[in-house]
């Protein structure tokens, strides 16, 4: 049996800090497990990234996107002008590294981003990646921008195209 992987979303919550890096990365609750809660490198572990028509060759996915409550990003983004989600991602990218840099395909960035999704609580969070997740390097230009026009409207950005990624622009 064929899993998708264009993009994997996990949901956890109950999460104490939501910008500790540990509290994200992998349990310390052995009861999580038998919840279904599948932390970041639980998550990566269980749905790597098959390459192949036999999946013989097995490679994490590089590109990881956090989700947290709209109130706690506005909140890091006022007092602490965004410095808790970058000191997230950057724990959170040395840690996928630390882990998994031996299943990180050649010449691709482990990347993370954190924003905001407008319906979580303060103690959730929504772990996605996948084929479809792409999160372009700072010095990566987009090669195309997607708009949406419409009679009654003017044009709309809907994402920019970047010339490595791979499937679904429309994804965050």
């Amino acid at each position: 049996m064929i899993k998708p992987n264009y993009v994997l979303a996990q949901f956890l919550s109950g999460i104490e800090d939501p910008f500790a890096a540990k509290f994200l990365w992998e349990s310390k609750h052995p009861w999580s497990r038998t919840r279904g809660a599948l932390y970041i490198r639980e998550a990566l572990e269980r749905y790597p990234d098959l390459v192949g028509y036999r999946s013989e060759m097995r490679s994490c996915f590089p590109h990881v996107r956090i989700l947290l409550s709209s109130n706690m990003a506005e909140l890091d983004r006022r007092a602490m002008r965004d410095m808790g989600k970058q000191a997230l991602s950057r724990r959170l990218e040395e840690a996928h590294r630390e882990e998994f840099s031996r299943y990180t395909a050649e010449g691709q960035t482990i990347r993370y981003a954190v924003g905001s999704g407008p319906t979580l609580k303060d103690d959730e969070a929504v772990i996605l990646f996948g084929r479809a997740i792409y999160l372009p390097g700072a010095d990566e230009v987009p090669r195309y921008h997607l708009h949406v026009h419409s009679p009654e409207k003017e044009a709309t950005h809907l994402c920019d195209i970047y010339p490595n990624q791979r499937l679904d622009p429309a994804h965050g």
